[in-house]
């Protein structure tokens, strides 16, 4: 099983973050490979990515995942049924006035690039939330 994890300190409070990261129709403004993100029930999510596996040409793919939000504890896990049991999560916690977000992923398969989409993501989330992006906003 592969583990990928990273964090980053985000300028902003630790509930506005979360706030932003655990509503589905975000997912797509800071996953990099997710274009699409709908609610289908109480924690199912359809999901459209694109994934280019390694000798292989970038495909796009459709999905029901589930994505459970923990609101109390700034606490987020996903995953979806498959193979390669893939899932993560997502915490954020208070630095002070800053908050901190920490992502975890879990695979049975190792893809070179999945550490380098990990990295990209936290990237984006900061990147989003320091410049008070749109999609910040209801």
């Amino acid at each position: 099983m592969a583990h990928y994890e990273g964090t980053r300190l985000i300028k902003a409070s630790a509930t506005n973050v979360f706030a932003f990261l655990s509503r589905v129709d975000n997912l797509p403004s800071y996953f990099p490979r997710i274009t699409d993100a709908q609610p289908a029930g109480e924690e199912a999510v359809n999901v459209t990515a694109v994934i280019d596996p390694p000798g292989e040409d970038a495909r796009t793919v459709q999905a029901e995942a589930w994505f459970r939000v923990d609101h109390e504890r700034l606490q987020i896990e996903w995953g979806s049924e498959g193979p390669n049991d893939y899932r993560g999560d997502l915490e954020v916690t208070e630095e002070g006035d800053d908050s901190r977000v920490s992502l975890s992923l879990h695979t049975e398969a190792h893809h070179p690039g999945v550490h380098d989409g990990l990295e990209e993501t936290l990237d984006t989330i900061k990147g989003l939330v320091e410049s008070g992006s749109d999609s910040l906003r209801d």
